[in-house]
């Protein structure tokens, strides 16, 4: 086994920021997009995104949002290319490659279980 056979990333710092929301905690996980000042909700097919959010404050109408960092997402239809490919939001809120989406580093892809570990800047 070589010393880089098991690359983690979970120890990848990230940042993160709160923002208005009415969402609920299923929508954790998801993408999210800014749809007001300060205000997000889940990003829906073929949106950009900001990130993925992280947790849901239900009672204060607020929600915490990855918006810079290495995350790992499902993505659906056409497996992305490493190094650098471009992502849109799918309809589920997860991502997937399309032309005219934000440019993001790729480092993981795992097509058995359609996971993309990537950079967001």
């Amino acid at each position: 086994m070589g010393l880089f056979d098991d690359v983690d990333y979970s120890g990848m710092e990230y940042h993160v920021h709160t923002f208005k929301s009415a969402l609920t905690p299923a929508a954790i996980g998801k993408m999210a997009k800014v749809t007001a000042d300060g205000t997000v909700e889940l990003a829906g097919n073929d949106d950009e995104f900001i990130g993925p959010i992280k947790q849901i404050d239900a009672a204060d109408k607020a929600a915490s949002v990855i918006t810079a960092g290495i995350v790992t997402m499902t993505y659906s239809g056409t497996a992305p290319s490493h190094n650098t490919a471009l992502f849109l939001s799918d309809a589920s809120g997860d991502v997937k490659t399309d032309a005219s989406g934000i440019r993001c580093r790729v480092f993981k892809v795992d097509t058995t279980n359609k996971l993309v570990t990537f950079m967001l800047w």
